[in-house]
């Protein structure tokens, strides 16, 4: 089906598993399943509770695996510019891009999406995850009895609606240029926040520029 955008531009929709290169889903896989266990550091584990608003969280609580068992565990490495898909829980359908070139294992709550190329821009994809539409459509395919789930085969059924490739990359790059923009000044909001509680701290609870001034005068 295809509709056009306001501008002339003609979208195409397509079901998400006809655009896709590689889908890695790790349902049901633990070290403990590999005959291994969590050691205290190695290759890190990315969970479904380490992905929120685009971008990784709580990794003080993540765990690490042996580089043996990620080699068993991972038999597709996951590589730049793949999205992840958080598929189960009270955090179904929370996505971000991996924007990093170090080897991590998925959970077994996460499926990773790899864009095909050639239709697709993965840039593009990851926001068109983020879009009310697609998140909408998540939860409407989402089932399960006591926490609501999303299988591999409702996953490839996502629809998705596409310009061109070059129109792709061009909203793809702006919104992916925007959001470092906010990830850096949340960054540097987060500094100067903790600069102004260490002030703050010094000079109303430590006193330390009342105690620097004793000491001058005490020396004077």
């Amino acid at each position: 089906m295809a509709t056009e955008l306001a501008t002339g531009t003609r979208l195409i929709e397509k079901e998400l598993g006809e655009c896709l290169e590689l889908v890695i889903d790790h349902r049901g896989k633990t070290p403990k399943k590999l005959g291994a266990d969590w050691v205290y550091s190695g290759v890190p584990t990315i969970s479904a509770k380490n992905v929120n608003g685009g971008r990784l969280i709580a990794t003080d609580e993540i765990r690490y695996v042996s580089y043996d068992v990620y080699k068993r565990w991972m038999k597709e490495d996951v590589k730049r510019g793949d999205c992840f898909l958080v598929s189960e829980g009270a955090t179904l359908g929370e996505c971000m891009m991996w924007d990093y070139d170090y080897p991590v294992v998925l959970g077994q709550r996460i499926f990773c999406l790899r864009a095909n190329p050639s239709v697709l821009y993965p840039r593009y994809l990851y926001a068109y995850m983020t879009s009310a539409s697609f998140q909408a459509e998540i939860v409407g395919r989402a089932t399960g009895t006591s926490v609501d789930g999303l299988r591999q085969t409702e996953v490839l059924k996502l629809k998705l609606r596409m310009p061109p490739l070059d129109t792709q990359r061009h909203i793809g790059d702006t919104l992916y240029n925007l959001d470092k923009r906010i990830e850096l000044n949340l960054r540097m909001n987060g500094t100067l926040e903790a600069m102004a509680r260490a002030l703050f701290q010094s000079w109303f609870v430590d006193f330390d520029p009342v105690r620097r001034n004793m000491d001058r005068t005490q020396r004077q």
